[in-house]
Formats: structure tokens, sequence, C-alpha cells
């Protein structure tokens, strides 16, 4: 029992050296890795689009509804607590359905903020070019710094 103790685990060692089972484990395990660093990013770039954006828009949904209803119950004897319950929970059953439509809300929200910064800094580099406020290649006789500090 004790030479099997001895010589398996040493088998076992010289079978996995033979077989290259180091390098194979750590071809293994780097694209392991690498395919959990791309799922992290992949959701650190959905994490905006598909749960923030989404939960801010159905926050502020139930922001108004709540604001709303005890108003409403106050406004019109009509409408009753059970009513503005079932409405509400009309309303709450129906979130599976609106969170495709609120992530590509959210994606076009996004797009539409990309296209804001982009453009604000494409007009900006439009305008100084125009009033000739390229600080840097700004020499004798086109305007400059000082020149718009002094006429301010």
């Amino acid at each position: 029992m004790r030479i099997f103790f001895r010589t398996v685990p040493v088998a076992a060692i010289n079978v996995l050296q033979s077989l290259n089972a180091g390098r194979a484990f750590k071809s293994l395990s780097l694209l392991l890795l690498s395919l959990l660093n791309y799922m992290f990013l992949l959701f650190m770039y959905l994490l905006k689009p598909v749960f923030l954006w989404p939960l801010i828009f159905l926050s502020a949904v139930m922001t108004l509804l709540m604001m709303a209803v005890p108003v409403l119950l106050f406004a019109s004897p009509v409408f009753t607590l059970g009513s503005a319950f079932s409405g509400l929970q009309k309303i709450i059953d129906q979130i599976p359905e609106m969170w495709p439509v609120l992530i590509l809300l959210s994606l076009q929200f996004d797009m539409l903020l990309f296209l804001r910064r982009e453009y604000n800094r494409e007009f900006t580099r439009m305008r100084d070019r125009l009033l000739g406020r390229e600080i840097v290649h700004a020499g004798p006789g086109r305007g400059g710094d000082v020149k718009d500090k002094q006429r301010g």
C-alpha cells in the first residue's frame, strides 16, 4: 500500500508532464480569463443603457404615479382606492413587456447625448476657427488670446 501511494502520484505527474498539461492548463486559463474580461467589459458597457436608464425611467414614472394617485382620490369621488390600485397593478404587470422598449429608449438617449457632445465639440472647433481663436497657430495679425481678452 505504501508503494502505491509513492508511485501513483509520481506516475500521474510524469503523465501530465509528458502531455504538457501545464501549458494546456495555462492556455485554457488564459482563454477563460480573457472571456471573463470580455464579459465584464460588455457588462460595464451595457450597464447604463440596459439597467440604469430603464430603472431611472421606471422610478420617475412610479414617483409621478404615487404623487398623482392621492390627488386624484381627493379630486374625484368616482376615482376610488380600488380602481387606483387596479390601474397601478396593470402598469406593474406590463413592466416585463416594457423592458425592451425602455432599453431601446435608453440606447437612443445615449446616442443623442453622444451626438450632442460631438456636435458641441465640432461647433466649438468651427467657431474658434472662424473667429481666429486658434491660440496655438495664432501669429501676429491673426488675432489671438491677448486681443480677445483685451476686447472683452
